[in-house]
C-alpha cells in the first residue's frame, strides 16, 4: 500500500516543483534618473540694450533689462549704420564707458561681448574691466580688443570672480571713431566649462 501511495504522489510532487520553478518574481522597475540643469546665465542677462532710450552722448544713467547702467560718451543707437542684432545697440565714442551700476551677487565666470565699428568709421579699441568692490576700483580683464569690422564679432573674457562683481566696457583709443556693443552675456561663477585663459574674437 505504501509503495502505491509513493507511486501516485511522485508525479504530483514533480508537477508542484516545476510550477514553483516556473513562477518568477516581478523585477523591480528601474528608477528613472532625474536630470538636473543649472542655468549658467547671471540674472537678467544677456543684455541686448533693447530697453531704455538714450539719444545723446552726454553722461546719463538708464534702466536696461539687466539693471541700471551709466553711459558716458555713449548712447543707444538704432540707425542702419549701428551694428546690432535687435532694434538697437550701444554706441560709444572718444573714451566712452558703459558701466554697470549694480553687482552680480553670483559672481562672473565667462563674459562675452558682441562688438563692431560703427558704419564707415575706422577701427577702434576697447577693454573689459571688472570691479569686486561696488565700483570703487576696477581691474582690466584679458587683452585689449580691436573692432575692425562693421558686423558684430564676439569677444570672450574669463573673469572668474566668485563674489559680487560689476563690469565696465571702456573705449580706449580716444578717437572720435565710434564702436557698437551688443549682447553682453555673463555666466555666473562656477558654471563655466571653458578653459582658464582669456580669449578674444573679432580683432
Amino acid at each position: 500500500m505504501n509503495h502505491l501511495l509513493r507511486y501516485l504522489a511522485a508525479p504530483l510532487l514533480g508537477a508542484a516543483l516545476l510550477a514553483a520553478c516556473a513562477r518568477q518574481e516581478p523585477s523591480p522597475s528601474p528608477t528613472a534618473a532625474t536630470a538636473t540643469t543649472q542655468d549658467a546665465s547671471a540674472p537678467n542677462f544677456p543684455e541686448g540694450f533693447e530697453t531704455g532710450t538714450k539719444t545723446a552722448y552726454t553722461t546719463g544713467t538708464i534702466t536696461l533689462g539687466s539693471g541700471a547702467w551709466t553711459l558716458n560718451d555713449a548712447l543707444l543707437g538704432n540707425t542702419s549704420a549701428d551694428a546690432k542684432t535687435g532694434s538697437q545697440s550701444a554706441r560709444v565714442r572718444n573714451s566712452g564707458l558703459l558701466s554697470m551700476n549694480f553687482d552680480l551677487s553670483g559672481g562672473a565666470g565667462v563674459v562675452t561681448v558682441a562688438h563692431a565699428r560703427y558704419g564707415t568709421d575706422a577701427s577702434g579699441t576697447w577693454e573689459l574691466w571688472a570691479s569686486a568692490n561696488s565700483g570703487a576700483s576696477y581691474t582690466k580683464v584679458g587683452s585689449t580688443v580691436t573692432s575692425s569690422s562693421s558686423t558684430l564679432s564676439t569677444a570672450s573674457f574669463t573673469v572668474n570672480v566668485a563674489g559680487p562683481v560689476r563690469l565696465q566696457v571702456r573705449k580706449t583709443d580716444g578717437s572720435t571713431n565710434r564702436l557698437n556693443f551688443d549682447n553682453i552675456t555673463v555666466e555666473s561663477y562656477g558654471t563655466s566649462t571653458g578653459g582658464g585663459g582669456t580669449t578674444t574674437g573679432g580683432k
